[in-house]
């Protein structure tokens, strides 16, 4: 089964074939998984998809139907596992001081800061294997 991180693209791809005719249609669509993803190329043999963001580990199906020029159908499913993107914390540290200096006839003030947290997103994660 292909894995890839989430919050990447990957490329779906596919074959039709039709001994009797010719594949006039054909179709990719998500089965399972939520949440929803994006796709482009849905009527054709590589559709792109790009991965939803995940807190946990996460098996998205995906099926390429085709249909021929009689109406018939035939289809084969996929399965991506998505793996969650590592989240990077940075911690910043402002010093404070105990005793700030104070200017003669200025009022002494002091200004406390709390350390912040900010979240970002780790490197782009490096392209994954599509089936």
């Amino acid at each position: 089964m292909p894995h890839a991180n989430a919050l990447t693209t990957v490329t779906l791809i596919g074959s039709a074939t039709d001994p009797d005719g010719t594949v006039a249609t054909l179709l990719w669509t998500q089965m399972s998984g939520p949440p929803p993803v994006t796709f482009t190329g849905t009527d054709t043999l590589s559709a792109t998809v790009t991965l939803p963001d995940v807190n946990q580990p996460l098996d998205l199906v995906f099926r390429l139907a085709a249909t021929d020029n009689e109406g018939k159908v035939g289809f084969a499913d996929v399965t991506v596992s998505v793996d969650p993107v590592a989240t990077q914390l940075k911690f910043f540290h402002v010093p404070t001081q105990a005793n700030p200096p104070t200017a003669s006839g200025a009022p002494s003030s002091f200004k406390s800061t709390t350390p912040r947290v900010r979240r970002s997103s780790a490197a782009t994660p490096p392209s994954s294997t599509s089936a």
